[in-house]
């Protein structure tokens, strides 16, 4: 568990208040962490804490996949756009999911 306490530590040290992280309470992240290899499952995808800095805004944003993990959970990004930009906001990531192949990409089940 020392590399979750780590990152709590870096996370609450940075100081940056633009930044908007809320963690999600230690113990329930240790807990997901245990029950995750109890189960000999992934860790990719384990949430630490929600940057809703950008999400609670108001401003379009719009998550686009990458690809998957190793382990085949889903990897993306976020795109943002300036108020009212929804239409650029949407063919960007269209001409994106176009020239990355990755439209329609799904993990297994």
């Amino acid at each position: 568990m020392s590399k979750i306490a780590e990152i709590y530590r870096n996370i609450e040290a940075s100081g940056r208040d633009e930044v908007f992280i809320h963690l999600r309470p230690q113990a329930d992240v240790d807990n997901d962490y245990r029950t995750a290899l109890a189960a000999d499952g992934p860790l990719t995808g384990l949430v630490l804490a929600v940057k809703d800095n950008v999400d609670v805004a108001g401003i379009p944003t719009l998550t686009l996949p990458t690809g998957l993990s190793p382990e085949g959970a889903p990897l993306g990004f976020q795109l943002v756009a300036p108020e009212l930009g929804e239409s650029a906001l949407l063919s960007a990531g269209a001409a994106y999911e176009r020239r990355a192949g990755t439209a329609g990409l799904r993990p297994a089940l």
